[in-house]
């Protein structure tokens, strides 16, 4: 569908913007079927044809840099993975800042929140765990600005930090942030959710 998509955008302008946003969903698509060559070689061609500073792209470019981050740090390439997803957020902050307040939606700081936790995973891979940490925390923080302590995605946040500390040889705020994520899953999440077995 997404390769339709870009084959129908492509006979209209062959640097149409959505061009390139359906080579990002194409990519995301190969690499939930095992395929990163592929996957890698799309996302490169479709970031490179996003454009920076239009916000209807913002959220597409952000998920295509945090995919880009994860399929370099799985091949072993984890200094350039850590490279792009800087780079990456960087450009993210900037497009972010020029979206008005009233025009940011859930998704747009999902896919912020993403880009930390990208950034977070890779720095563990590289054992810079403070700065891993302190990526994970911001993560955190920006979903639980965006969509309220509560929300599932919120909850599982506190599950991944809690985790990473405790990784990390930080036992009792471990202990701390997980309790905050049990007792809001008991407390406002059906029991059949993933965040809530979890």
């Amino acid at each position: 569908a997404w390769q339709k998509l870009e084959s129908a955008a492509r006979k209209f302008d062959p640097d149409h913007p959505l061009v390139a946003f359906s080579r990002i969903k194409s990519a995301a698509a190969l690499y939930d079927l095992g395929r990163n060559l592929e996957a890698k070689a799309a996302l490169e061609a479709g970031l490179a044809g996003t454009p920076l500073d239009d916000p209807t792209y913002l959220t597409s470019r952000a998920q295509g840099v945090a995919l880009r981050g994860t399929i370099l740090a799985q091949a072993g390439e984890a200094e350039s993975a850590i490279e792009a997803l800087r780079q990456g957020y960087k450009d993210y902050l900037t497009g972010f800042a020029n979206v008005a307040q009233a025009d940011r939606k859930r998704g747009t700081y999902m896919a912020k929140s993403n880009l930390e936790f990208s950034l977070s995973q890779v720095l563990l891979r590289l054992s810079e765990v403070d700065d891993a940490l302190a990526f994970q925390k911001i993560s955190l923080e920006t979903r639980e600005g965006a969509v309220g302590p509560n929300d599932p995605d919120t909850i599982g946040s506190y599950y991944g930090y809690a985790g990473t500390l405790r990784r990390a040889g930080r036992l009792e705020e471990a202990e701390r942030i997980a309790r905050i994520a049990v007792d809001r899953a008991v407390d406002h999440l059906d029991p059949s959710h993933t965040s809530y077995a979890r």
